[in-house]
């Protein structure tokens, strides 16, 4: 994963538990460096480990730090010098989704090893709607919940996620329910 995950991580961690916390962590997660640099490429296994760290010295599932760190994630991410592109998706939650893929390939010549997941709107309601969701990493589905979360936020909406398991209509896909 490129270090702006990581990086995300990290602001969650520095800001919610202190940096004396995050040092802990990183020393039990083996990562040695003095910080992480957002378009540099990590083996996903050392994300994985600082979560892991993280949930032991925290207290915190991993399923919930990866939630938190999804809601902060659209709000580090603005603040790490990429608003133009989140302004690029969409003024609002609807937009916003159905253009993410085109932001993401996009993104993608910049971080050549970047392997984005798949979000595709399957269907629209009022107060919602139903989001397919895909990703080659298994178990991100938590990080994706507070993905959406954050952007609904972003959009002045409080957003119920909610994993209604495989999509029956292909089974390579995870649906969301997302209301507001």
């Amino acid at each position: 994963m490129y270090g702006i995950v990581n990086k995300a991580i990290h602001e969650l961690v520095r800001s919610r538990f202190g940096e004396k916390r995050w040092e802990v962590i990183c020393v039990k997660a083996g990562f040695e460096e003095e910080e992480f640099i957002g378009l540099k490429s990590y083996p996903d296994q050392l994300t994985f480990d600082i979560l892991q760290a993280c949930s032991e010295e925290l207290g915190i599932s991993q399923y919930d730090l990866m939630v938190q760190c999804g809601e902060i994630w659209i709000e580090h991410t603005a603040a790490s010098g990429y608003e133009n592109v989140l302004n690029l998706a969409g003024n609002n939650m609807v937009d916003f989704l159905y253009n993410l893929n085109i932001i993401h390939s996009r993104i993608t010549n910049l971080m050549p090893q970047m392997r984005p997941p798949v979000f595709l709107v399957k269907k629209e309601y009022t107060t919602g709607l139903l989001l397919q969701y895909q990703s080659e990493r298994t178990g991100m589905e938590p990080l994706a919940i507070g993905i959406l979360r954050g952007l609904g936020r972003r959009f002045g909406l409080s957003v119920d996620v909610r994993v209604q398991g495989a999509d029956p209509d292909d089974s390579s896909f995870t649906l969301f329910e997302i209301s507001w």
